[in-house]
């Protein structure tokens, strides 16, 4: 785990690997290709000493797979293995090469985050930080393989 004692100024570097839990969406009427929606995700987030904690977020999004992009904002949470967490809000850019359906591992995601809330010892963390990565997998509700991603973050945050 990364070592709070007495620091108040942090960097840190961590890698999720998961997956699109839920995704409900609809189409907007205005093209055949252009949807708004809900999506959850979870996953695994590795921590910079060997740890592991867990991964989930929640976001509202708008996609157009003629233009192949999405836009979404939503809010993250991490649950670390000592009961801390910290909540995040964030913004996120996704782009393609190919239509959304058949995007498989060409889907490049960047965001950026905001601390707004942590518990235990993340009590009162205040900080940012963004981050890129990739979808690997289409979502297709029933497949044995859907909705893959993994995510590399950089964060600077303050601890009181």
């Amino acid at each position: 785990m990364l070592s709070f004692s007495g620091a108040t100024a942090e960097e840190a570097r961590l890698k999720v690997a998961g997956y699109v839990a839920d995704l409900r969406q609809e189409n907007v009427g205005d093209e055949k290709t252009h949807h708004i929606g809900l999506a959850s995700r979870r996953g695994l987030i590795f921590l910079e000493k060997g740890d592991i904690a867990i991964y989930r977020d929640w976001q509202t999004f708008d996609s157009d797979a003629d233009k192949l992009e999405r836009k979404a904002r939503g809010y993250g949470l991490i649950l670390y293995p000592d009961g801390s967490s910290t909540l995040f809000e964030f913004q996120e850019t996704a782009t393609s090469q190919l239509p959304w359906w058949f995007a498989r591992g060409r889907t490049d995601v960047n965001g950026k985050i905001t601390y707004i809330k942590g518990t235990g010892r993340f009590q009162g963390i205040h900080g940012t930080g963004s981050y890129t990565g990739r979808g690997i997998t289409p979502y297709a509700a029933g497949a044995e393989t859907s909705g893959d991603f993994f995510l590399d973050f950089q964060v600077d945050y303050d601890l009181p």
